[in-house]
């Protein structure tokens, strides 16, 4: 066979074992084949109840809660409040109670309507 009919059978089949080689890896992270990718069992009711509302084993780890800007204000100043505000931007303003600058960075890369 010679080289000029050799070289398109060739990429031919090294086109069609890189789609496989891409394809096999997929069907795994979709659940097929095995392996323990996919969509997980959902826990029975019960077992979804109790770990929803147990109590965690480390009680003292942080939480959240959604408040408005003036709250948010207050507690950053409180004493021992750890906090970090990007430069060229006021607490006000990193909070929501103020404008943001057109000099600062956040505005700069937010597209403009």
């Amino acid at each position: 066979m010679s080289i000029r009919r050799a070289a398109p059978l060739a990429l031919l089949l090294a086109s069609l074992a890189a789609a496989l080689a891409f394809a096999v890896p997929a069907t795994r992270a979709a659940g097929g084949g095995g392996g323990g990718g996919g969509t997980p069992t959902p826990l029975p009711p019960d077992q979804a109840t109790a770990l929803a509302t147990a109590t965690p084993d480390d009680p003292s780890g942080s939480s959240t809660s959604v408040v408005d800007g003036n709250t948010a204000l207050n507690a950053a100043s409180q004493p021992g409040a750890d906090t970090s505000i990007e430069d060229g931007i006021t607490p006000q303003a990193a909070v929501g109670l103020a404008p943001l600058l057109e000099g600062n960075v956040l505005s700069a890369t937010r597209p403009a309507c």
